[in-house]
């Protein structure tokens, strides 16, 4: 596993960015309500400190988490305890059916986990398609 975003940098992340994951929330929650969404399994892709992960299981959906650094994790861990989690590069994760795929910030730029490519991200990309059930975001 990578060595990025060990405990002093997942810290700082959390502090300093999480409020980018909790606006995106709203618009997350408003989006999926709008199209009818009202349940289901999000799948948060990077989930970083769980702040987007809290925010939907509170509002009834099913999460899963993916993030490569155990120490975001263990932070999203205590925001979203109900969530399901898997510590993996999101390159070689397999998707469940779900109604959203979420990555919040930069997530597709991290040139730090080794399996990041071109051909890496084509191939992404078609599975969040193919988990996504017919209207899903």
């Amino acid at each position: 596993m990578s060595d990025a975003y060990r405990e002093d940098l997942a810290y700082i992340h959390h502090l300093g960015f999480g409020h980018l994951a909790t606006n995106a929330a709203e618009v997350l929650l408003n989006a999926l309500r709008n199209s009818g969404m009202d349940k289901g399994t999000v799948v948060d892709l990077c989930c970083g400190s769980g702040l987007l992960a809290r925010e939907l299981t509170t509002s009834g959906y099913e999460v899963l988490r993916i993030d490569i650094s155990e120490a975001l994790l263990d932070i999203a861990k205590e925001h979203a305890p109900s969530a399901h989690f898997r510590q993996e590069s999101i390159w070689k994760s397999e998707l469940p059916p779900c109604v959203a795929v979420a990555a919040i910030g930069e997530c597709f730029n991290y040139l730090f986990d080794e399996d990041n490519t071109d051909q890496a991200l084509y191939e992404l990309l078609e599975r969040i398609h193919n988990a996504l059930e017919p209207g899903g975001l």
